[in-house]
């Protein structure tokens, strides 16, 4: 268990190599060389050609070489800078996006929807909410602590999100709609307990209830 507690921090610490690059290459691939996108050596000499090496380069070797005029210790601080807002960068990203969509109180669905109600209600019971209300909130979370909002209504603006939020939540108090909201510290322990196998996400073949059921029974357990 320890060391798949690592394996998660060093997934954070990497973050953007791991997830974003590689999902970034493929989209411009696909808009840009539409059915050159592949997964063999063509597609992994691309990632390291386009995406990793120079990135690596300018910002591991060529910024800090810059500092060799002022003596070897300040290259070496100037790359360790570089390093450190790299990990910190990725950490943070990886904690603010990753938590959105797991942890034990988060539904699962192993079936289509069968209607856009039926969609739109699965949408909410599958994420989550950071806390929300400032612009300093807001931005130092890059407002995904209103991702159930942004499901609900991808297309609207972020500042919208805001005014939305209390009104969905009090919509789906009234009609017992699962509405997690949690601080982005108490979502990422979750979210790490599910990575690791201390715990599961709840699984649900549907999302309806009928007239007579409480809102408690309303998923269906598969």
């Amino acid at each position: 268990l320890p060391a798949r507690y690592a394996a998660v921090a060093a997934l954070g610490l990497t973050w953007r190599w791991f997830y974003y690059v590689p999902t970034t290459l493929r989209a411009w691939l696909d808009r840009h060389e539409p059915g050159g996108r592949g997964e063999g050596e063509g597609y992994a000499r691309a990632l390291w050609l386009r995406c990793y090496a120079p990135y690596a380069a300018l910002n591991f070797g060529l910024l800090p070489a810059a500092f060799l005029p002022l003596g070897p210790l300040a290259a070496l601080s100037a790359l360790a800078n570089s390093l450190g807002a790299e990990a910190l960068t990725n950490l943070h990203t990886f904690c603010v996006v990753g938590p959105n969509h797991t942890g034990d109180d988060l539904y699962r669905f192993t079936e289509r929807p069968a209607s856009k109600a039926e969609a739109a209600c699965r949408q909410i019971a599958g994420s989550a909410n950071y806390a929300c209300g400032s612009e300093l909130v807001d931005f130092a979370q890059l407002w995904l602590n209103y991702q159930i909002e942004h499901h609900v209504w991808p297309d609207l603006p972020m500042l919208r999100y805001r005014e939305a939020q209390p009104k969905l939540k009090a919509l789906c108090a009234k009609y017992g709609v699962p509405y997690v909201q949690e601080s982005v510290f108490a979502r990422v322990k979750k979210m790490a307990a599910v990575a690791v196998g201390a715990a599961s996400m709840k699984r649900a073949s549907s999302f309806t209830r009928r007239e007579d059921e409480s809102p408690s029974a309303a998923p269906s357990r598969a």
